[in-house]
């Protein structure tokens, strides 16, 4: 009621009252699913969210987060992500991901992975299967090597051109 809802001074207090308070002093409760519970040591504090119910965030202005040590996410459901502007990601030293099953990115314009000072690598399981729909271009500033197992099958529905001062076909 709002009888209980208001504070009526010192001379209000109680022995359950008291009580009450100190057993939850470092309790916030908001709403009826979301207890949250903010702690304070010698290194700083500590916040430990319970949510019964969904979670919504509207910022209307930046939002910036710094985790000073590991993060770890476990999600047991389905994750979707829309960014309405650009997404960029910087990774210090190492990412690995791993996916149980496919991993499909579409472009609707143009797709470009590129390694700075290293090597691009992919690495199939069965087979590699590279697809245009236009013409396909592949330059490379130095040589280029195609190293075949077995078989190297070049199929072309009109022509196959190959300019180069020496041609070695052995």
């Amino acid at each position: 009621t709002q009888r209980n809802q208001v504070y009526n001074g010192l001379e209000s207090r109680t022995y359950k009252t008291i009580r009450a308070v100190k057993s939850t002093r470092s309790l916030v409760l908001i709403h009826k699913n979301k207890l949250m519970k903010v702690g304070a040591g010698t290194s700083g504090g500590n916040i430990q969210a319970e949510i019964r119910g969904t979670v919504a965030e509207n910022i209307s202005d930046k939002f910036v987060q710094t985790v000073g040590a590991d993060t770890e996410i476990l999600l047991k459901g389905n994750r979707i992500e829309n960014v309405k502007g650009d997404d960029k990601k910087t990774v210090g030293k190492n990412e690995t991901t791993l996916v149980f099953s496919d991993i499909k990115v579409t472009a609707t314009k143009d797709l470009a992975q590129s390694s700075i000072t290293g090597k691009t690598t992919m690495i199939t399981g069965t087979s590699l299967n590279l697809k245009s729909a236009q013409p396909m271009v592949i330059s490379s500033e130095d040589s280029v090597t195609f190293n075949a197992g077995t078989l190297m099958d070049i199929n072309a529905g009109t022509e196959i051109d190959a300019d180069a001062p020496l041609i070695n076909l052995n």
